[in-house]
């Protein structure tokens, strides 16, 4: 049964009680208005019989009771000839003949019983549109059971220092967004030149410098193309870091990492080229790999989504039937591949190629609209890899570090000392889901300032959001799984105490 629907039965099961309760009151007062009659003539009795006694007495007579001298097998007898007069009945009749069988409701099944539970309201005409508890309860003893409540579960308020942080969090945020992120590099984008991230910028120059390579132009990765470089040496710590990477590419080949078509071998898949194949292949993915790209070493396989969104699946090697070794090589394949030019796609941002609808995004002035499959391999062809990615994740980690700071510093998790365990979980995920739905909000504005280019977007934000949001989800329940619990344990306990 649900919630609705136990209010309901409630208010009812409250309606009957009330009516009888009221029926018992008549009833009351009916027996001791009978009482009360039964008295006076019992009284009037007793004085017209020692009346009779003593006038026996004046005339000498001795009185014998004749209920007295019958045998015990006659009293029955006696007693049936003490019947009420009809015109006594129809005197009580007129006078409570309002008194009436109360309804019962229905319980073969739930669905019979909540089927009568909603006639019976309407035949009573009880207002179902109003809280059942408040109208059970009133105000006075609904504010002292809440009272209760919060004691017990916790209750989650919000103070204007809490709407102060979360706003602060969301505002600085915002602000690294703006003049940190920016966009992964320096690109005229519908006529207008817009900067790009000096984060981003340097990451790029550490992996150039694994890569044992310098841009050969003064623009390197800001404007010119990411694999125009020129050979360069180092002894120090970056040629260690390149002998690094060259042991991992050498130990992790993958049966995934086809970066050109081979008709020949079978391989032909629309837009398949060096410079995409990481993208196109879930196996490269941070995350995703570790599922694809396990799957896709076991089988001998690659699993890749061509330029149409379609995902494919090419028989490219033989498989292998060790996981364990399968999962060090997606591992080691996936470290690899950081630092090179094209470096490798944010976490889930492959799956953004198999969304075959239009986008929002233009790229171009009075352009048609792209599909999400064309917008991505757009944004990854000019730096929208895992190094801007760590870029962008610098906006929600100031949201969370913002909060959970002040959240500790408050030791907001004392208020709840002895409450249920998710009631400071409850508020903190509350405050986070905000900053970052805030935040969020300022990312689609410094689009609408970029020109609406879509390589101003914050996946990291979005993904941040996201896990709060599922988190706050998952807390809210947990804790009314903990209340209803809490709650069904009383009720059992009370009706074991009615047995």
């Amino acid at each position: 049964m649900k919630k609705p629907e136990m209010e309901r039965a409630l208010l009812a099961q409250h309606h009957q009680l009330q009516q009888v309760n009221s029926r018992l009151s008549e009833l009351s007062t009916i027996a001791t208005d009978i009482k009360a009659n039964d008295a006076s003539v019992s009284a009037e009795l007793d004085g017209l019989d020692e009346e009779l006694a003593a006038m026996f007495k004046d005339l000498g007579l001795e009185r014998v009771d004749s209920y007295q001298s019958e045998s015990k097998a006659d009293f029955s007898a006696w007693e049936g000839a003490e019947q009420l007069p009809s015109t006594a009945i129809d005197s009580i009749y007129k006078k409570y003949h309002h008194l009436r069988p109360l309804p019962l409701l229905e319980t073969a099944s739930d669905q019979v019983y909540i089927t009568a539970v909603h006639e019976y309201l309407r035949e009573q005409k009880l207002d179902t549109t109003k809280d059942p508890l408040l109208q059970i309860l009133g105000v006075e003893q609904a504010k002292t059971v809440l009272q209760q409540y919060d004691e017990k579960f916790g209750k989650l308020p919000w103070t204007e220092w809490d709407y102060g942080v979360v706003a602060l969090s969301a505002l600085l945020a915002i602000l690294v967004d703006f003049f940190v992120v920016r966009i992964p590099r320096d690109m005229t984008f519908k006529g207008h030149e817009y900067k790009g991230s000096p984060v981003t910028n340097f990451l790029n120059k550490q992996s150039d410098m694994i890569m044992g390579r310098t841009p050969s132009s003064s623009k390197g990765r800001s404007g010119g193309r990411p694999n125009q470089f020129d050979e360069t040496k180092d002894n120090g710590f970056y040629q260690w870091l390149r002998e690094i990477q060259k042991k991992l590419e050498e130990y992790a080949k993958v049966p995934y990492d086809i970066s050109h078509n081979d008709k020949g071998k079978g391989i032909d898949i629309d837009g398949l080229r060096p410079s995409l194949h990481r993208l196109m292949s879930p196996g490269h993915d941070p995350i995703l790999g570790f599922v694809f790209g396990v799957i896709d070493i076991l089988r001998g396989t690659m699993t890749t989504i061509d330029q149409n969104g379609v995902l494919r699946v090419l028989k490219t090697g033989e498989g292998s039937a060790n996981v364990f070794e399968a999962v060090l090589q997606v591992f080691a394949h996936t470290l690899s591949d950081i630092p090179t030019p094209s470096g490798i796609q944010p976490p889930f941002f492959t799956l953004l190629q198999s969304i075959q609808a239009k986008s929002p995004f233009t790229l171009k002035e009075n352009g048609v609209q792209v599909t999400y499959t064309h917008l991505a391999r757009f944004m990854y062809s000019n730096g929208y890899d895992l190094r801007h990615f760590a870029t962008m994740s610098l906006v929600p980690a100031t949201v969370e570090i913002v909060v959970r700071l002040y959240y500790n510093i408050a030791n907001f998790d004392t208020l709840f000392a002895g409450k249920m365990s998710t009631a400071h979980k409850g508020k903190l995920s509350s405050m986070l889901t905000l900053a970052h739905s805030m935040t969020m909000g300022g990312n689609v504005v410094k689009m609408w300032s970029y020109g609406w280019n879509p390589l101003a977007f914050n996946w990291a934000e979005l993904l941040a959001l996201s896990g709060s949001f599922i988190t706050f989800l998952k807390n809210q329940q947990k804790r009314q799984r903990e209340i209803d619990t809490y709650l069904l344990e009383n009720w059992e306990s009370l009706y074991k105490q009615t047995e």
